[in-house]
């Protein structure tokens, strides 16, 4: 699963929506796909007593600033602490942000296979 985080809501991305993530999908990652989405198609948002609407094994967390990462999350936010995922310690940094040549996203995709691995 990729979210992003604000103090009132959990953003689940779908994947389609994203350039990296569609990547990654077909390298065979598997996402979990929202139900629906707001406006855009980009992320469906969860209040934070539905932040346990999906379930993952990895959850991969918006790492651009003024997103709430996920050992605040994890202070702060109840139903995130109880995700699998988290009480696994199956986070993992999504840079967001566009990288325009291989070598650019080299190191994204080996970091994510080891935490895939």
């Amino acid at each position: 699963m990729v979210v992003s985080a604000s103090a009132d809501v959990l953003y689940v991305a779908a994947p389609d929506a994203f350039t990296d993530l569609r990547y990654y999908e077909s390298l065979g990652v598997e996402f979990v796909t929202p139900s629906k989405t707001g406006a855009g198609g980009f992320w469906h948002e969860l209040s934070w007593e539905n932040a346990d609407m999906y379930e993952a094994d990895l959850i991969l967390v918006d790492n651009r600033e003024g997103n709430i990462q996920p050992a605040d999350l994890k202070k702060t936010k109840p139903t995130w602490a109880r995700l699998p995922a988290v009480r696994a310690d199956r986070t993992f940094p999504w840079a967001v942000e566009e990288r325009y040549s291989h070598a650019g996203y080299a190191p994204r995709i080996e970091q994510l296979a080891a935490a895939l691995g």
